[in-house]
C-alpha cells in the first residue's frame, strides 16, 4: 500500500540542522520549509527537500517545486516561496510580475502589517 505524502499531525521533532538550512536556496523561507517538511511523511521528506537545496541531492539537481498534489501540503508551500517577493512593490505583487508562489502569503503579511500600523501607529 502506498504511503500517504502528508501526516495527520505535524512531526515537530523534525528540524533542519544548520548545514541543511545553509544549503537552502535563499529565495525560500527555511522556517516555512521546515514547517512544511514536518507535515510530510518521513519517507518523502528528502525528496521534497531536494527541490529547495542549492547543492544537488544524490548528484541530481531538482527543479523548483511549485505545486504539491496534496491539499494540506500545497497550502503550506506558498509561505516557502514568500521571500521571492521581498523586494517587489505592492503594485508588483498585485500584478503578479513573477507569476510564482508566495504572492498570497506576502499580500496577507503586508495587509496585516498595514492593519497593525493603523491600529497601533507609532
Amino acid at each position: 500500500m502506498p504511503v500517504s505524502l502528508s501526516l495527520d499531525t505535524p512531526d515537530e521533532s523534525f528540524r533542519l540542522d544548520a548545514a541543511g538550512r545553509a544549503n537552502i536556496n535563499p529565495m525560500f523561507d527555511p522556517d516555512a520549509l521546515e514547517h512544511l517538511l514536518q507535515v510530510v511523511h518521513p519517507d518523502h521528506r528528502m525528496d521534497i527537500l531536494a527541490h529547495f537545496q542549492n547543492e544537488p541531492f544524490d548528484g541530481e539537481r531538482r527543479g523548483h517545486l511549485v505545486e504539491i498534489f496534496d491539499p494540506k501540503l500545497d497550502a503550506l508551500l506558498d509561505a516557502v516561496w514568500a521571500p521571492m517577493w521581498k523586494n517587489a512593490t505592492d503594485e508588483e505583487v498585485e500584478a503578479n510580475i513573477y507569476g510564482m508562489r508566495g504572492r498570497a502569503t506576502v499580500m496577507k503579511q503586508r495587509q496585516e502589517m498595514r492593519d497593525r500600523h493603523r491600529t497601533n501607529p507609532e
